[in-house]
């Protein structure tokens, strides 16, 4: 029986290959999906070469999605936020290569509609845990983004919106 080798992506778009014998982590991930006035506000990571991204991340544990959305989404952002509603607006699945931890991850991710708790924005925990994560916080006209303006993973959610 043949089967295909899913590719591992990285932050600069390139593709790995899982060696052989070895298990790639399991690793949920949650992303907001925030549209105010016609505008949707989209993130870069710092260290990749790629477009834009919702804000977002793993899932620690102890969390649920909605909490680790909110925090990943603050720490990101500076925004506060709730969640809109009990299902995801979109789920798919990534595989991708972390060059700086040298690790394999399978995720899923869940893309959920959120709100503003408030509009008022607090960046003083924006890139405190890793310096360069965060490049770019804007918020984008939602008619002018294109999926080839957009980090690969989001693109299929993209289309749904």
């Amino acid at each position: 029986m043949s089967f295909s080798i899913q590719p591992f992506y990285d932050d600069e778009n390139v593709d790995h290959v899982l060696p052989e014998g070895q298990v790639a982590e399991w690793r949920p991930s949650v992303y907001g999906v925030l549209i105010v006035d016609g505008k949707i506000l989209m993130i870069k990571d710092g260290r990749a070469k790629h477009g834009w991204e919702f804000p977002g991340g793993g899932v620690n544990m102890d969390e649920t999605y909605q909490e680790a959305l909110v925090r990943e989404f603050f720490e990101e952002t500076g925004y506060k936020i709730r969640v809109v509603g009990e299902k995801p607006l979109w789920i798919d699945s990534a595989y991708f290569y972390n060059k700086r931890w040298q690790k394999f991850f399978r995720s899923v991710l869940i893309f959920y509609r959120v709100e503003l708790v408030s509009s008022e924005q607090d960046t003083s925990l924006v890139n405190t845990l890793e310096p360069d994560e965060i490049s770019a916080i804007e918020w984008i006209p939602l008619n002018t983004l294109t999926p080839s303006d957009c980090h690969r993973m989001i693109r299929n959610c993209l289309s749904h919106l």
